[in-house]
C-alpha cells in the first residue's frame, strides 16, 4: 500500500532517521508534536511542536443544525467558565462571581446564528449600537473566522477572553477527537 511504499522510501532517502520520530508534550491542553531525528553528519534535529485543535471546542459549533451538537457546545464552554470560578482564591473567580456566562455564550451563538433575534432579549443588533462600525451589520451571523472577532462580542471582556481561547478552536473538524481531549471536555 502507499502507507508502505512512503515508509520504505523514507527509510531507502533517509537511513539517518532514528525511531520514534513522534514526541508528544503530555502537559499541554491539545495534542502537540515535533519530530527527532539523527543527521547523517552526526547530530540531531528537532523540529518545533506542531498543534493539532482535536481536543479543544469548536465554537463555530454554537450554529450547527444539530440541535445535540449546539447543546453539547454551549455546556462545554460553561464548563471553561465553571472550572476557572472554582478555582480555590482566584482573583478571576471573585471578579467574575457574578458575571452571567450563559448571556455571553448566548451571544457568541447570536454572532454566528443565520437569524437576528438576540437569544437574550430582542433584536441582536441592540448590543452593537454604540460600536464606531455600522451596527446595522452586527453581529454578522456568520462563523467566526478570527479568535479576535470574540472581542467584539457583546459581554466580551479580556480576561474572559483569555480564559476562553486556549481551549477553543475555529478550526476543528465536526467533534471532538476522544483520544487527545482531557477529561473534563467529554
Amino acid at each position: 500500500g502507499l502507507k508502505q511504499q512512503a515508509s520504505a522510501l523514507l527509510t531507502s532517502q533517509a537511513p539517518e532517521i532514528t525511531w520514534p520520530l513522534f514526541g508528544r508534550d503530555r502537559t499541554k491542553r491539545a495534542f502537540e508534536y515535533r519530530l527527532t531525528y539523527a543527521l547523517a553528519s552526526g547530530g540531531t534535529n528537532v523540529t518545533p511542536w506542531t498543534q493539532t485543535d482535536d481536543g479543544k471546542i469548536d465554537i463555530n459549533d454554537l450554529a450547527s443544525p444539530s440541535e445535540g451538537i449546539r447543546t453539547k457546545t454551549q455546556e462545554q464552554i460553561m464548563n471553561i467558565f465553571n472550572r476557572k470560578l472554582a478555582e480555590p482564591n482566584s482573583a478571576w473567580a471573585k471578579k467574575y462571581a457574578n458575571f452571567r456566562f450563559e448571556d455571553l455564550v448566548k451571544h457568541m451563538s447570536d454572532w454566528i446564528d443565520s437569524d437576528r433575534v438576540s437569544q437574550v432579549n430582542g433584536d441582536e443588533s441592540s448590543y452593537y449600537r454604540n460600536m464606531t462600525v455600522n451596527s446595522q451589520y452586527m453581529p454578522p451571523n456568520q462563523p467566526f473566522k478570527t479568535y479576535e472577532e470574540l472581542h467584539m462580542v457583546a459581554t466580551m471582556e479580556d480576561d474572559i477572553y483569555d480564559a476562553l481561547v486556549p481551549e477553543i478552536t475555529l478550526y476543528g473538524g465536526k467533534g471532538v477527537n476522544v483520544n487527545y481531549a482531557e477529561k473534563e471536555l467529554l
